[in-house]
């Protein structure tokens, strides 16, 4: 009630923007072409 009654917006989200999880590609970059490289092109 404090935060509203000081001018926050009331909203539905629960977190803020941008919390979670980094995007994985972002912490370990390459992570794509190396999973790739596992998979036998047959099975794609």
């Amino acid at each position: 009630m404090n935060e509203i009654e000081a001018g926050a917006e009331v909203t539905d989200r629960v977190r803020a923007p941008g919390g979670g999880r980094p995007n994985l590609e972002t912490v370990q970059p390459g992570i794509t072409a190396a999973l790739e490289s596992l998979v036998e092109p047959t099975v794609r």
